[in-house]
C-alpha cells in the first residue's frame, strides 16, 4: 500500500506535542479537526517546545501514553 492510499483509507488525526524546560517527557493530545488543534497550539505560551502534526497511528500513540 501506498502513503497515498494510506491517507485515504485510514485518515488522518491531528497531535499537539508540548513540553516545558524541566519537563522529562513531553505530552501530547490528539485532535479531530485542524481548527481545534491550531487553537490548542496557539493557546500553549511559555512551552519549551511545542509541534503540531498529523498521525495515522492511534493506537501506538495511545500506548506510548501510557508508559
Amino acid at each position: 500500500m501506498t502513503l497515498k492510499e494510506a491517507d485515504a483509507k485510514y485518515p488522518k488525526v491531528w497531535i499537539v506535542s508540548f513540553c516545558t524546560i524541566l519537563s522529562y517527557h513531553d505530552s501530547s493530545k490528539l485532535f479531530l479537526t485542524e481548527a481545534e488543534a491550531r487553537s490548542f497550539y496557539d493557546s500553549l505560551e511559555g512551552y519549551h517546545d511545542k509541534r503540531i502534526g498529523q498521525v495515522h497511528d492511534i493506537w501506538g500513540w495511545s500506548a506510548k501514553q501510557g508508559k
